[in-house]
């Protein structure tokens, strides 16, 4: 699986967010690469954890010494919470498993839009930006 919708009628929570973090971090899916699952109310403990896994996913293949494997892991494209994300201090959660899970990713579009986002809530999308090189962020 490429990619993985999951629309907001369906179930997504807590419970799901941590098997999934927990399948990205141990290495053992290496073709995910597409994450949506906007309109889901998700804990901020499970935003961490799935932060921490998406960085992990990604360093441990850009720090693999094998020079001839084509096969990378890591998403590239993330969509994920809902509106309050933000207010709850969700994206904070997520952006600070990133950097416990090495600061690094691959992910080049994450779609940060009706997650309740405010101007001083932007410092932890700043911080991301530093490290990672975004083609879109919305």
């Amino acid at each position: 699986m490429i990619e993985l919708f999951i629309l907001p009628t369906k179930t997504f929570g807590a419970t799901e967010v941590n098997r999934l973090a927990h399948i990205l971090e141990s290495g053992v899916n290496t073709h995910l690469r597409v994450l949506s699952a906007s309109g889901h109310a998700i804990p901020n403990e499970s935003l961490f954890l799935l932060g921490k896994a998406i960085a992990m996913s990604s360093s441990s293949k850009m720090n693999t010494n094998d020079t001839t494997s084509t096969n990378t892991s890591g998403l590239t494209s993330l969509a994920i919470g809902d509106n309050s994300m933000g207010p709850t201090g969700g994206i904070q959660a997520l952006f600070n498993g990133i950097a416990e899970g090495g600061g690094s990713t691959q992910l080049e579009d994450i779609d940060l839009s009706w997650k309740g986002m405010y101007v001083s809530k932007n410092v932890y999308i700043m911080n991301l930006f530093v490290i990672n090189s975004f083609r879109y962020c919305y």
